[in-house]
């Protein structure tokens, strides 16, 4: 189990880092208005959280005794 618990890390940190890597350059290639990179930046914060959320869900759902209620 430990391993699987390490995977699972490992995928997040690596999404992780692509996601603020490569959308911090797009947010910076795409808008110079502050205000503007001011709102792309809390709204790629929430997609985060969204996109994160559920690739830890499918991720965690694959866990030996995972049923499939909630």
């Amino acid at each position: 189990m430990s391993s699987r618990v390490t995977g699972v890390v490992l995928i997040y940190a690596l999404f992780a880092a692509g996601w603020i890597l490569f959308s911090d350059s797009l947010v910076a290639l795409l808008l110079t208005d502050p205000e503007y990179v001011l709102i792309a930046s809390t709204l790629k914060g929430w997609a985060f959280v969204g996109v994160t959320s559920l690739l830890l869900w499918g991720l965690l759902r694959r866990f030996p005794g995972h049923t499939a209620q909630a």
